[in-house]
C-alpha cells in the first residue's frame, strides 16, 4: 500500500484520479455507517510512468473514452504534448473537492473534452457560498488553470484540505492500493 503522497515522492504519478478512483471501506465493526477509510484505487492500471509519460489522447474520441473522468483532467493535458505529472494529479484532487462540496465535477458533468476545453477557457467554477471560505480557496487554487499557483504536491494539497475542515494533517490518511 502506498499513501499517495508517497507515490509522488517516488517520482509516481497516478494520472488517473476521480470520484470513480475512490472507494470507501466499511466502517469497523460497531462503527458510525460513513466511518470506514477511503482507498484510492486503480493504480498502476493508469501505466508506468518511468517507461513511458502518462498522456491522454488529446481529441474528442480519446476524452470521450473518458466519460465523466475527464472532468477531473487538468487543463493542460488537452494541448495534447504535456504528460501527467504531480500538478496534474493535484488539480484532479481539487476536482474531487469541488465534487464532493457541489455535488458535481467542475464544469458538470459535461465529459469529454468539453468538460477540459470549459476548465481552461473559463478557469475554476465558484463553489457555492454555503461552502466555508477556507475550503473555496482551497479549491480555487488546486483547480488553477495557472500551474504555479497550484500547490506543489498531494502532501501539500491533503495538508490545505485538512487545515481549511479544522483536522490535525497527521491523523489523516487515505491509503491507495493495487487494484
Amino acid at each position: 500500500m502506498l499513501f499517495r503522497s508517497e507515490l509522488h515522492a517516488a517520482g509516481g504519478v497516478h494520472g488517473t484520479l476521480s470520484l470513480d478512483a475512490l472507494r470507501r471501506e466499511p466502517p469497523p465493526p460497531g462503527g458510525p455507517e460513513r466511518s470506514g477509510p477511503v482507498r484510492l484505487l486503480q493504480f498502476p492500471l493508469a501505466g508506468d510512468p518511468h517507461v513511458e509519460p502518462l498522456r491522454p489522447a488529446a481529441d474528442d474520441e480519446g476524452f470521450a473514452r473518458l466519460g465523466r473522468r475527464a472532468a477531473y483532467v487538468a487543463p493542460e493535458l488537452a494541448a495534447g504534448q504535456a504528460v501527467c505529472d504531480e500538478l496534474s494529479d493535484v488539480y484532479a484532487i481539487g476536482a474531487i473537492l469541488h465534487a464532493l462540496l457541489a455535488g458535481e465535477p467542475p464544469h458538470g458533468d459535461a465529459g469529454g473534452l468539453t468538460a477540459v476545453r470549459a476548465a481552461a477557457r473559463v478557469g475554476p467554477p465558484q463553489l457555492p457560498d454555503a461552502v466555508p471560505r477556507p475550503l473555496r480557496d482551497v479549491a480555487a487554487r488546486l483547480l488553477s488553470t495557472d500551474r504555479s499557483l497550484r500547490l506543489p504536491s498531494a502532501r501539500e494539497a491533503a495538508g490545505a484540505i485538512a487545515a481549511a475542515v479544522g483536522l490535525d494533517r497527521k491523523s489523516t490518511r487515505l491509503n491507495s492500493s493495487h487494484a
